[in-house]
């Protein structure tokens, strides 16, 4: 179902915010916006908001908006960095699951991303790989990311092209963060 909004998006030339949450109250915000806006959303748990908000209670409650609203929202593991955080996401009811192995090695990060999209397909959620680091609020400091955390084009497709992702974040001079 997210493969379709995000493929209806691209087409029409828009885009499905992502939005990430850390307590029920920012939930409902974001779930009330987007059904105000008639838009479909992506809500986000990072390592830190899963750990103190918990995998399988944020799959729990954003199924169960999805069902009250018969709303297109959806939920995504926001950079995850361990594969059995990533499973367990997969396993409680994420629609799509960010791994990232921006900082790992190249050869690494194709085989540990392949082996996420090889999990997530037999449950029908998408992945979004990561290549290329992306610098965070420390990076603010330096005012831009370092020319050696950025990825080539080459080096996009050929990482997209090896794992199969269905979503690639590279790092083209981008920083996260507040």
């Amino acid at each position: 179902m997210l493969k379709h909004y995000l493929s209806k998006a691209r087409k029409e030339g828009w885009a499905i915010g992502q939005f990430n949450f850390s307590t029920i109250e920012q939930l409902k915000a974001i779930v009330e916006a987007s059904l105000k806006l008639k838009a479909p959303v992506i809500l986000g748990t990072s390592k830190g908001e899963s750990s103190f908000f918990g995998i399988n209670e944020a799959a729990i409650i954003v199924s169960f908006y999805k069902k009250k609203y018969k709303a297109p929202i959806f939920l995504n593991l926001d950079h995850g960095k361990n594969i059995e955080i990533i499973k367990n996401a997969i396993d409680s009811g994420y629609d799509m699951v960010h791994f990232d192995g921006s900082k790992m090695d190249i050869k690494d990060n194709i085989q540990i991303t392949g082996e996420v999209i090889k999990y997530a397909r037999k449950k029908g959620v998408l992945v979004e790989g990561e290549v290329g680091y992306i610098p965070g609020r420390s990076a603010l400091h330096k005012g831009k990311a370092e020319s050696s955390d950025l990825i080539t084009a080459k080096d996009a497709i050929d990482f997209a092209t090896k794992t199969k992702t269905d979503l690639l974040a590279v790092s083209v001079g981008n920083i996260h963060g507040v």
